[in-house]
């Protein structure tokens, strides 16, 4: 089955999350835009956190907590029904040309002390230079709470994040 029919069948059915939908995320196109890979950061203790020597990097890396792949799939999902609606704000990036290039990033704050420093979840553009919006990635950042809930960015981020996109993308067509 494909990613489009897989997602679409998924959000009829209101599925759960079970270990062969987890095992199911993978670099995903859906029109034009790509997910290209995901990278958990598990926090422990109250160790310091180095990235990237302690980050995992794939889509179910073993080390990474069920708690941590189950807010993955949440994101996965999520980040799928974005591209296939394709809101206007995200097409308007696109039609200036920014990046359509997706990573998932998953804070995991489940086994750390709440003395850690806490990264909420966001939504925001990583590449060679931040405002370099025609390069790099745009990060879905979720976050596995001390409690154990997935933190998803808000629709307001990613308007904000990809509204700067476009408006900075814009400006740089016009003094052309």
């Amino acid at each position: 089955m494909n990613a489009r029919r897989l997602l679409i069948a998924m959000v009829l059915m209101g599925a759960t999350v079970a270990n062969a939908e987890i095992d199911s995320m993978r670099p995903t196109e859906i029109n034009g835009y790509t997910l290209v890979e995901a990278q958990y950061l598990p926090f422990k203790g109250s160790a310091v956190f180095r990235y990237p020597g302690d980050a995992l990097f794939g889509f179910t890396p073993e080390a990474a907590t069920a708690a941590a792949k189950a807010c993955a799939y949440t994101s996965f999902t999520r980040l799928l029904q974005m591209f296939l609606q394709n809101p206007s704000y995200l097409s308007a990036a696109a039609e200036v040309g920014a990046t359509r290039r997706f990573v998932l990033w998953i804070n995991d704050y489940t086994m750390s002390n709440k003395r850690t420093f806490y990264r909420p979840a966001s939504f925001w553009h990583t590449g060679a230079s931040a405002r370099d919006y025609k390069q790099g990635k745009w990060v879905w950042e979720a976050t596995q709470s001390f409690s154990g809930h997935c933190e998803q960015p808000t629709e307001l981020q990613l308007k904000l994040a990809i509204g700067d996109a476009v408006r900075t993308l814009s400006l740089s067509h016009d003094s052309d």
